[in-house]
């Protein structure tokens, strides 16, 4: 069977920041996503605290589908932010044609998906 690929950006509130990633997967994959958080065998993914990261990821990234975009959100303390996440924030300029002035975060650990799912917003 055949799906076609959704957008699913992935939004953390941070100290009044939100933090946004995006994972693609077939529709079957989004609804496990959105109840049961990310796997943590399909790291790295990355998050920003800028939704115009998520904006930039879900119609510029090579497999994004106009209009097949979805967010999910993640409300982790800024206390937790600060002790795990705040020191691997690096630049981001988005995808082409890349005129974001951003920043993203990798989340390459079971500690870092098992925080963003601890805190993740459920629908």
């Amino acid at each position: 069977m055949t799906f076609s690929r959704l957008a699913v950006a992935l939004c953390l509130l941070v100290a009044g920041g939100c933090a946004t990633s995006v994972e693609y997967a077939p529709p079957p994959e989004v609804v496990v996503v959105l109840a049961d958080g990310l796997d943590p065998s399909r790291a790295p993914t990355f998050v920003s605290r800028d939704l115009a990261a998520a904006r930039n990821a879900l119609t510029n990234h090579p497999d994004a589908v106009p209009g097949a975009g979805m967010m999910i959100e993640s409300r982790i303390p800024v206390s937790q932010f600060e002790a795990v996440l705040a020191s691997l924030e690096r630049p981001y300029g988005g995808f082409y044609p890349y005129g974001l002035s951003s920043t993203e975060i990798t989340l390459r650990t079971l500690q870092h998906i098992e925080l963003f799912n601890r805190y993740r917003v459920r629908l």
